[in-house]
């Protein structure tokens, strides 16, 4: 039987960029977690639209490992 190593590897390769982009989506996450404990006039717009993008990704219901949902591959949330 054969494989296209092709297939096979750049497979793999796209899944591994997905969880590079899912682990830099987690960690700006991380970074921007304390946001809304910061006292700045006007920075309040901001920590709600941040907040906004958090619940809209912590709502997705597909697979996030699914590398054939483009979702996370193009930033979005």
């Amino acid at each position: 039987m054969f494989f296209s190593e092709n297939y096979i590897f750049g497979k793999f390769d796209t899944f591994c960029k997905r969880l590079e982009r899912i682990a830099d989506m987690m960690n700006t996450i991380e970074n921007f977690s304390g946001l809304g404990e910061v006292k700045i006039e006007g920075l309040d717009i901001i920590v709600v639209k941040y907040k906004t993008i958090v619940d809209n990704a912590k709502k997705k219901t597909y697979d996030i490992l699914d590398h054939r949902k483009a979702e996370v591959s193009r930033g979005r949330c």
